[in-house]
């Protein structure tokens, strides 16, 4: 059974009339968080981070973050030539211990998700019965005993990023479609931290109490470096 044409042709118009339905900028004065960094008052601590990463503050210059890796491991258990290969997986973490304002890495490796670094308040690293100290990460590791892995934490048990979106002064806008197999919408955020005002199309997330750091997925790690009153 066929559409009729005067159907066809509701349809495509209220297709068109949907795509249509977006909304002007409604603070044309406020700067985008690129104008902010590049007037200095917003500080890249890491570009292109996206959000399968674990980022932790451990301290106002520590940055740790981990992320989720799948080691193939393949065994051939016949010289057969049509026997098949007995593909296994095994999941690791890779990691990454570094002063994001030198941008001196510590530490970076990866482990078995079996195992866990762990830390204290002071920013000791334990990982496998040894210590590696707070700031001299690039120092050998020294051997523990149980008093000393007392009041240490697991990386796994700190609060992630995205604790929160960060603050908007306006709601958010929906300023253009993408057409694909099904028309996608695009949003204009307009956030305030540490006094500025900004708007970004990619949505922004704190990432310490402080309110002093964000994350955008895809873009970066940021950190407000001129508060303003």
């Amino acid at each position: 059974m066929k559409t009729p044409l005067f159907k066809l042709n509701f349809l495509l118009l209220s297709l068109l009339l949907f795509l249509s339905c977006t909304q002007q900028d409604k603070h044309p004065d406020v700067p985008t968080l690129d104008e902010l960094v590049s007037f200095g008052k917003i500080k890249v601590l890491e570009e292109n981070t996206d959000d399968a990463t674990t980022i932790i503050i451990i301290n106002d210059s520590m940055l740790f973050s981990s992320k989720k890796i799948y080691k193939e491991e393949k065994e051939q258990h016949s010289a057969g030539p049509n026997d098949k290969k007995d593909i296994r997986y095994e999941l690791r973490k890779g990691f990454s211990i570094k002063n994001f304002e030198s941008q001196k890495i510590y530490l970076v490796g990866e482990f078995s998700a079996k195992n866990n670094l762990q830390i204290n308040a002071k920013g000791d690293v334990l990982f496998n019965d040894n210590i590696m100290s707070f700031p001299d990460h690039d120092k050998d590791w020294i051997s523990t005993t149980a008093a000393d892995k007392q009041n240490f934490t697991p990386f796994d048990d700190l609060p992630n990023f995205h604790n929160g979106k960060l603050p908007e002064f306006e709601d958010k806008i929906r300023y253009k479609w993408s057409n694909g197999k099904l028309p996608s919408p695009h949003y204009l955020y307009y956030y305030t931290i540490g006094g500025l005002k900004f708007k970004s199309t990619d949505e922004c997330y704190m990432i310490n109490r402080d309110k002093s750091y964000f994350h955008c997925p895809g873009k970066g790690l940021y950190k407000v470096v001129i508060v303003e009153k």
